[in-house]
């Protein structure tokens, strides 16, 4: 069984990508609150202490990607799925006239 914190951890990262990638949805400081909160929260379930103010910090925005890491490794994702993956969608951006 995936433990509930790499669900979390996962869901938090997929919320992030699909809001982020709204970009008429979002100003440009709500689009910084987003990615803010969600790293203080991946950080929270990968059991490390939030920064008190309203930036993040060094340490908080590694425990976010260390929780994340985490939870692919979890859930038993390759590095060759990761690598299609990142094929898959770069090509799709480009094809979309995201990437130039």
């Amino acid at each position: 069984m995936i433990p509930p914190t790499v669900v979390a951890s996962l869901d938090l990262a997929c919320f992030m990508q699909v809001v982020m990638a709204r970009k008429s949805i979002l100003s440009t400081n709500e689009r910084d609150k987003v990615r803010h909160y969600v790293l203080r929260g991946l950080a929270a379930l990968n059991g490390n202490s939030l920064p008190a103010g309203e930036t993040v910090d060094h340490e908080t925005a590694f425990a976010a990607f260390d929780a994340v890491c985490g939870a692919i490794v979890a859930c038993g994702v390759s590095n060759a799925d990761l690598a299609a993956h990142f094929n898959q969608t770069a090509l799709h951006r480009i094809h979309n006239g995201s990437v130039r």
